[in-house]
């Protein structure tokens, strides 16, 4: 980790990292696992557009990255607010439109074993993303961030370009 983030709380690498890509709106739809990312967004320049359902906020993502040429962020919580994506990711997949969405999880100690909102999401999204990622430690955000930026603004899925 780049030694500017040593030390810092993942939700304030979160926010600085999208600073650095210019980001101004999240769309999402708050919950418990995502509440700790959503807190380094508080105070920020950034403005969290809260929308009525994790599915709203997947499509006026979707909507604000076509209709500006930016890359649309998504934050939503896990369990159902992971699900709730599957469409407007596989729209926006469809039809190469930059999103990249941060969503929630149980803790790792608790995986694979049913835990209250918890689901397969890398299995769930694979199909229906160019690329995904399940962070293991706070240590591999900010690369993971520009490794997402990256994946999101260059080529289609199906291009080798």
């Amino acid at each position: 980790m780049a030694h500017r983030f040593v030390g810092m709380a993942g939700g304030a690498i979160i926010e600085k990292k999208l600073l650095e890509y210019g980001v101004k709106y999240v769309f999402g739809y708050s919950g418990g696992a995502m509440l700790p990312a959503l807190d380094g967004l508080y105070g920020s320049s950034i403005e969290f557009v809260q929308t009525a359902n994790e599915s709203n906020a997947g499509h006026i993502a979707e909507g604000y990255a076509k209709s500006t040429g930016k890359c649309g962020l998504i934050m939503t919580t896990s369990g159902p607010g992971t699900t709730n994506l599957i469409t407007p990711l596989q729209d926006a997949m469809n039809d190469s439109v930059p999103l990249i969405a941060f969503t929630g999880q149980v803790p790792t100690t608790v995986m694979g074993t049913c835990a209250f909102q918890e689901c397969p999401t890398m299995e769930l999204t694979k199909a229906c993303t160019k690329w995904n990622h399940q962070l293991k430690s706070v240590e591999e955000l900010p690369s993971v961030i520009d490794q997402a930026f990256h994946v999101a603004i260059t080529g289609r899925r199906d291009r080798k370009t």
